[in-house]
């Protein structure tokens, strides 16, 4: 991606929202803490960066954009109506809100270069993974959790 800096804050926006994105496809393997602080960056960004009627295009190219928002908002109005208690309900709410979130960062994928960038960064933080998963048979890192050396040691 090219790191000139644009004229416009919308357009400084959206491509922090972008770099923000491809720190969230490479921290989705190795940590969550890190893919939700990627993520809400990503949020943060995208809503500053508005262009909101290119972002509605983009939606209604995407053929599962309709599918995924309506399945959030079945769940939606399935808690309206739900003697689950607020704890349930929200937790499903959150965890289907995911769905919103995929809508949102199709958005940004739709641009090529942010597309491979996202694919590099995932490809390297899982190469990264299974690089230290087999380290982990020869070697004991101090943040490994199964410190079991060796094959089926």
């Amino acid at each position: 991606m090219n790191l000139a800096v644009p004229a416009y804050p919308s357009a400084v926006f959206d491509r922090l929202a972008r770099w923000c994105l491809v720190a969230l496809f490479f921290m989705v393997p190795i940590t969550l803490a890190g893919a939700n602080i990627a993520l809400a960056c990503t949020l943060l960004f995208w809503l500053l960066a508005g262009r909101w009627r290119e972002r509605a295009e983009a939606v209604r190219s995407l053929p599962v954009a309709f599918p995924l928002l309506g399945l959030f908002g079945l769940v939606v109005l399935g808690c309206l109506y739900s003697d689950a208690s607020h704890k349930e309900m929200t937790h499903h709410v959150l965890k289907f809100s995911k769905l919103v979130w995929i809508v949102m960062a199709a958005t940004l994928l739709v641009r090529p270069d942010t597309h491979a960038q996202c694919w590099r960064a995932f490809t390297l933080a899982a190469l990264i993974t299974l690089g230290f998963s087999y380290l982990n048979i020869w070697w004991n890192p101090s943040w490994s959790k199964t410190h079991n050396q060796g094959w089926g040691v």
